[in-house]
Formats: C-alpha cells, structure tokens, sequence
C-alpha cells in the first residue's frame, strides 16, 4: 500500500476524532445515553475509525505497536455487526475519559497522526484548546 492511502487513511482518522470530540464537548454521560441522534453520529464515527484502522498499511500499523489497532478495528466491527452488544456505558466511559486525547502527554494518543500531514492539511486539525 502507499503512503498516499494511510494519509488518507489518517486524514479520515483525525477527521472522525474530530468529530467525536465535538458530539461529547461538554455533555454528559446521562445526556449521551437519553440522546439517540448523538449515539448514531458517535458510533458512525468509530466504524469510520475502524475501517480507516484496516484500510492504513500493515508497515505503518506495526511501526506504531502503542495504538491498539486490533482494538479499533474490532470497535467497528462490533458496531457494524453486533450492534445488540453495544454497551454505551463502555463506549461513552472510553471517550469521556479521554482515550481519544489529542494533545496529551499519553504515548499511546494519536498526536503522532500529525507528523504524517503535509503542512497545509496541519492546521484544518489543530484544536485551539488542545493542540500548539
């Protein structure tokens, strides 16, 4: 695969990160669970994490060995096929407690995605109130 694919691959990555960070800004996990339109948008945006998670290039998923991509990939499919066995208590609990940090001090979070953005493509991803 090139190199091309996995920067659009983590391109989709950050974007849905994004995303998920946005539906959860300043809602509560009560709020979450009684609202049935953010639960979709948020699980849509994990199967994207997860097909995007298959689709980057086995080269770069090992040189990476500190982000759980088996686990990312199998959210999705989990999502996308055993939807009955969605504990949202379990997902929301994971994005509440900042597993989908960016800008954190956390080895295993995902500011090193950045590194692999040309220049111009930076700065449609920095969050004012996470990432210099």
């Amino acid at each position: 695969m090139s190199m091309n694919k996995d920067l659009n691959s983590i391109v989709d990555i950050l974007k849905a990160i994004e995303n998920i960070m946005d539906s959860v800004n300043g809602v509560s996990f009560i709020e979450l669970d009684a609202n049935l339109e953010k639960q979709a948008a948020i699980f849509y945006f994990l199967i994207i994490i997860g097909e995007a998670t298959k689709r980057l290039s086995k080269d770069f998923r090992k040189t990476h060995p500190e982000i759980d991509w088996q686990g990312m990939a199998g959210m999705r499919d989990i999502l996308a096929h055993q939807y009955d066995r969605v504990n949202t208590q379990v997902v929301f609990g994971s994005i509440l407690r900042d597993d989908f940090r960016v800008g954190g001090d956390d080895p295993s979070d995902v500011d090193f995605l950045f590194s692999y953005l040309p220049d111009t493509n930076m700065s449609l991803f920095r969050r004012a109130n996470s990432i210099s």
